[in-house]
């Protein structure tokens, strides 16, 4: 019954997944067929159809041990980078039909199949198709298939930047000038022989700090295209492509599997048009090889030239350009209540720089915690008073919330589980002391889809309703919708750091939940929206009942997105902590209306891929420092 009830729902959204254990093809390879009864694969030629009937039938066999439950499939068109196209969400689903794809083009498609090990981690391996196919419209021409050529001229960790994918001057130092029409940029790099999961681009215009620009979606493509095309995934902050009269700076992560990032530096690169003088480009040669890095390099945040950026950026939304249409993963919604998944892999890492803050912490001396010996610093006797909260003054309609945000004091608290509560993961350890040295604004409660609305235009949610918390939300639109919020000139906001979040939540308890230990749930419905009693919805914020600093549902209604990258806890003390440089995926914390009670606990730990907007139980809250 639940696999028929996810064929009908991807039927329902453009995609139709078949239950197939058996195809005729190589081991461990993806290829692709006319339709659902063809059986002869069309790697290395074209596929025609009609106009009303276009589709690419995606099939996969895999023979390995290991125990995928999802796959996830990607796409590439003619040389430009991968993007995500759909998943499965069941392992044992090998077919995904892809519809309307765009006619005259050439395609390229590799599966990720997701799996635990045997630590309970999440990890990943890949399927790739053995050549492109191209698509036409029946009675079209065939597609003149092109094997797609990596640089092979550059030293190792090296990066240039050139005018195009096909010429290999180096334009760093000089200019570069084209028609108004075809303005682009071409990075290109060698990241050396170590196994990389992805590489990421950042940007810096002007000598201003670096932002997120884009990536490659895959480690073996060894250069991105910075243009007003989307041939590669690319921040719409940068949309348009190179711009006149700017001068850009540019950084290449190329992110390892194993962890860590190899850096590379190209540019400054001064952009022109046709027909304006420009001097001679001063530097035409490839930078000279250095030896290859034995540690990881640390991400600094300044370009090689006059102008310094002096901050870290927080990278912006990326959504699926226009190539490829719009197939979002299956959300399976039953009375069933359901563990959203811990999530681990290195299939498309993304490094998030730290926050506003670039210095190194000062740790204080290490301890040995236990649960009568938390120095909680800020005790405060009853709720937060009026004087202490804030309203941010959004032009909101009348009768729904406010942005009302409450003052955090600064304090100490121990951050994690001790190792006998009750349905404790192993993730919520080590216990370590943290020290939140600024007080800081925190919303009530969760971001509504009123706020959401007035800010971005738009309602992404699921569950319909001004007051209810707006959901299916990435982390990428949380940082988009922040951007917005800032621009307003009503002050600083983000979103709070991992450590932040469980300092708030707790509000100087030390017990599971902050109303306490509750080990048989028989109080947590005071307090929060979980499986048990959500009837399957979010609900309306600021229902229950809140802790004492003044925030309500900070357990259950919907999961919070932190700033953090998510990562292994270190066992020492540490002073406004921003979690791990690099990784795969962001925190989320707070359990949801669809997650069992233990979930909502103070400690409790979630994560998920920055990009995940298919989840209607995803959301967020927001600081504001003063």
């Amino acid at each position: 019954m639940k696999k028929n009830i996810v064929s009908l729902l991807a039927i329902f959204f453009g995609m139709m997944l078949t239950d197939v254990t058996s195809f005729a093809l190589s081991q461990n390879t993806v290829e692709v067929f006319d339709d659902e009864r063809s059986q002869e694969p069309l790697s290395g030629s074209t596929d025609f159809d009609d106009i009303g009937n276009r589709l690419i039938d995606i099939r996969w066999n895999y023979d390995g041990d290991l125990p995928v439950y999802a796959w996830q499939i990607y796409v590439r068109r003619g040389d430009g980078g991968y993007f995500f196209l759909g998943s499965t969400t069941d392992g044992t689903y090998r077919r995904f039909v892809w519809k309307n794809p765009d006619v005259n083009a050439q395609y390229q498609f590799r599966v990720w199949g997701l799996y635990k090990n045997d630590k309970n981690q999440n990890r990943s391996t890949v399927l790739n198709q053995p050549a492109p196919i191209g698509f036409n419209l029946t009675g079209g021409a065939s597609i003149a298939l092109k094997k797609i050529a990596n640089p092979d001229d550059i030293p190792a960790h090296k990066a240039i930047v050139t005018d195009d994918l096909y010429h290999g001057t180096d334009l760093s130092g000089g200019f570069d000038a084209d028609s108004s029409l075809e303005r682009a940029l071409a990075i290109k790099f060698n990241p050396g022989t170590e196994e990389y999961a992805n590489v990421h681009i950042y940007i810096s215009k002007n000598g201003a700090q670096y932002d997120f620009l884009g990536q490659t979606g895959a480690p073996d493509i060894y250069y991105f295209r910075f243009d007003g095309n989307r041939t590669f995934l690319l921040s719409d902050n940068y949309s348009q492509g190179p711009q006149p009269f700017e001068k850009y700076w540019f950084r290449v992560l190329a992110i390892k599997t194993e962890g860590g990032v190899s850096q590379m530096e190209a540019g400054p690169v001064a952009f022109a048009v046709e027909g304006i003088p420009t001097p001679t480009p001063t530097n035409t040669n490839t930078p000279t090889a250095t030896p290859s890095p034995t540690s990881t390099p640390t991400m600094t945040n300044t370009p090689t030239a006059s102008s310094t950026p002096t901050k870290t950026p927080i990278p912006v939304k990326t959504p699926t350009p226009s190539l490829t249409p719009t197939i979002r993963p299956i959300f399976t919604q039953t009375s069933t209540p359901r563990l959203t998944p811990k999530m681990t892999p290195t299939l498309t890492p993304t490094i998030t720089p730290a926050l506003a803050s670039t210095a190194t912490p000062t740790m204080a001396p290490s301890f040995t915690p236990t649960k009568t010996s938390i120095p909680f610093t800020s005790t405060p006797t009853s709720r937060v008073s009026d004087n202490q909260t804030i309203t941010i003054p959004l032009p909101l309609p009348d009768g729904v919330k406010q942005l009302e945000m409450s003052l955090i004091p600064a304090g100490t608290f121990i951050m994690g589980s001790p190792s006998d509560e009750t349905a404790r993961d192993a993730d919520e350890g080590p216990q370590h002391q943290v020290t939140i040295s600024k007080s800081f604004y925190m919303g009530k409660y969760e971001v509504t889809q009123a706020q959401w609305q007035v800010v971005m235009g738009n309602n992404p949610s699921n569950f319909k309703g001004l007051n209810l918390p707006v959901e299916k939300v990435s982390w990428f639109d949380c940082q988009t919708f922040l951007v917005k919020l800032n621009q307003l000139g009503l002050g600083t906001f983000r979103l709070p750091t991992e450590a932040e979040w469980e300092y708030a939540c707790r509000a100087v308890t030390v017990t599971a939940f902050y109303w306490g230990d509750d080990p048989s749930n028989t109080q947590i419905s005071d307090y929060a929206w979980q499986a048990s009693n959500s009837k399957t919805k979010t609900h309306e914020v600021g229902l229950k009942t809140p802790n004492v600093w003044g925030l309500y549902d900070m357990n259950g209604n919907v999961w919070e997105w932190c700033q953090d990258l998510y990562g292994r806890y270190r066992d020492e003390s540490q002073i406004d902590p921003t979690g791990p440089t690099g990784g795969s995926f962001n925190v989320l914390r707070g359990g949801s209306w669809n997650d069992y009670a233990w979930t909502c606990r103070s400690a409790y730990r979630n994560n998920n891929i920055p990009s995940n907007r298919d989840n209607s139980s995803f959301g967020f809250r927001i600081v504001k420092t003063q």
